[in-house]
């Protein structure tokens, strides 16, 4: 009876034993899970927090992204297609950049009055930049009406256009100065070919060309919008700049000259006003 009462009593510490360290070894799972738990939320809560905290530059900085993206999107497209200063349709190659540093001085200024001058004489592209274009018709929905001229179909590229129109300027200025001086660049030959406007103009008409130049320019200057800074002018007296020494992101004129050569619609040289 003793054994086995002894055996039960064993028994039943044993298995309280037993019981205990189950109990036991749940509750310290259960408080490891816990701890878990509220470790993970407190991870969770820091990254919320973290959020919460920079949204507003997070939101600045995605805006910024969309905001670039778009730009840069609206730089290579545009209505149908092509590059700043470019010809939108492809019909031109692209001619790449480069740096340039503007030197001009008031000395130069001097010489540019003089429509003989080389820097004049030298700019003009063979044929007065008037170019044959085949297969333009496709694009008509956006391209002004081809000039026709000796059944062939031919355009303006726009750059001589606007140096056409400076030198034209500058002729009619210098009329104005001498009215008996004769105009005269030193390449003009006389033969027939496309011009902007007739070189045999009376002085009324001659004004609405002139007009015409003031406003085109205009135009031309405000779409090429250069933004190269310029400082104080070495030769200017108190606060102000000629715009020399400073460089310039420039399309490489020479290239643009050559291909229009290329494409010439004829030989002829000078301006053609």
């Amino acid at each position: 009876m003793e054994n086995a009462s002894r055996s039960s009593s064993d028994s039943s510490m044993s298995l309280s034993s037993l019981l205990g360290e189950e109990n036991s070894s749940s509750s310290t799972r259960l408080v490891g899970k816990s701890r878990g738990l509220v470790m993970q939320r407190s991870h969770v809560g820091g990254i919320l927090s973290f959020i919460r905290k920079h949204m507003v530059l997070t939101i600045v900085f995605a805006m910024s992204i969309l905001q670039w993206a778009f730009v840069i999107s609206s730089w290579r497209t545009s209505p149908g297609g092509g590059v700043p200063l470019s010809e939108i349709h492809g019909l031109v190659p692209e001619f790449g950049t480069k740096a340039v540093r503007f030197n001009s001085t008031r000395e130069d200024g001097a010489r540019a009055m003089y429509e003989s001058d080389p820097a004049w004489t030298n700019v003009m592209s063979k044929g007065s930049g008037f170019v044959v274009v085949d297969g333009w018709h496709k694009y008509a929905d956006t391209l002004p009406p081809a000039i026709h001229l000796n059944n062939r179909e031919i355009f303006s590229v726009a750059m001589f256009h606007q140096l056409h129109c400076l030198h034209y300027m500058l002729k009619e200025f210098n009329k104005l100065l001498d009215p008996n001086k004769t105009h005269h660049d030193g390449q003009h030959e006389q033969q027939t070919g496309p011009g902007h406007e007739h070189s045999d103009e009376s002085h009324e008409e001659a004004m609405k060309h002139v007009g015409h130049c003031f406003d085109y320019l205009r135009n031309s200057l405000m779409c090429c919008g250069d933004v190269a800074f310029e400082g104080q002018g070495s030769d200017v007296e108190g606060a102000g700049t000629l715009g020399e020494a400073s460089y310039h992101v420039c399309k490489d004129f020479d290239k643009i000259k050559a291909w229009t050569e290329a494409a010439r619609f004829n030989s002829y040289r000078g301006f053609n006003d």
